[in-house]
């Protein structure tokens, strides 16, 4: 599928001084792999926006918030609105999954997007997160007009849930990150079953990194484990067979 279900969170807190956003996406291996290996384009990953508002019984604001993110991501769609402690509207987004990070700014008008690659030695694939630093400067200014407040990266979590959907276990390498909630220091390589998932959180400096250098890596995927795991299936195949 071009088109994938993920979750990407934005929280604007409308009483304090500095807006959090807290970000998280669904990954889907196979998505990464075919832009990673075939250069294929026009994948996405679904997700959804979370913004703290005033009131939900406010349709014309939830509105003119709905339009302004409008001109920061893709194809956004209000979606409901719920009343608590801290009402919330939430937004659906489309996050695109680019080939390389040279000059893939130029290549979506969003202001985040999943980037994958060969490493150079072409061992594995390297996945980032990016952000548009100039766009979403240009929506802390419109946030800052509208909403006398500033969006801080910095002050928020960005997290992603990692799917299997591929049709053998695959390997990942992952560091300095919160896996299913346990910390993650040096590279680790860890197997991800068929079918299954796990909830990756990078670190404090990679998401500070994140908002100063406008990207961060998230995961690497062994291309030897991927050439095994596809050289196991075929034989099995043909042992049924």
């Amino acid at each position: 599928m071009n088109f994938k279900k993920g979750y990407f969170f934005l929280f604007l807190l409308v009483l304090i001084s500095a807006c959090k956003i807290d970000m998280t996406t669904d990954v889907y291996l196979s998505d990464i792999e075919d832009v990673a290996l075939t250069n294929a384009e026009g994948l996405k990953t679904s997700g959804l926006l979370q913004v703290g508002v005033a009131n939900c019984a406010d349709k014309e604001k939830l509105s003119q918030v709905t339009r302004l993110l409008r001109d920061y991501f893709l194809k956004v769609t209000e979606k409901s609105c719920e009343s608590g402690m801290e009402s919330l509207l939430t937004i659906g987004v489309d996050i695109p999954i680019i080939h390389s990070e040279i000059g893939w700014t130029s290549k979506t008008k969003s202001t985040t997007a999943l980037i994958t690659k060969q490493s150079k030695d072409g061992s594995s694939i390297l996945v980032n997160f990016a952000l548009n630093k100039i766009r979403f400067g240009n929506l802390n200014k419109a946030i800052e007009s509208q909403y006398f407040q500033k969006l801080s990266i910095g002050e928020s979590t960005v997290s992603f849930s990692i799917n299997n959907d591929a049709r053998h276990d695959e390997g990942l390498i992952v560091s300095d990150s919160f896996v299913d909630g346990k910390p993650i220091v040096f590279p680790k390589r860890l197997i991800l079953s068929r079918r299954n998932k796990i909830d990756l959180e990078p670190s404090d400096v990679r998401r500070i990194t994140f908002s100063e250098q406008g990207m961060m890596p998230v995961f690497e995927i062994p291309i030897v484990d991927l050439k095994k795991a596809k050289k196991n299936k075929k034989s099995k195949k043909n042992y049924m067979g």
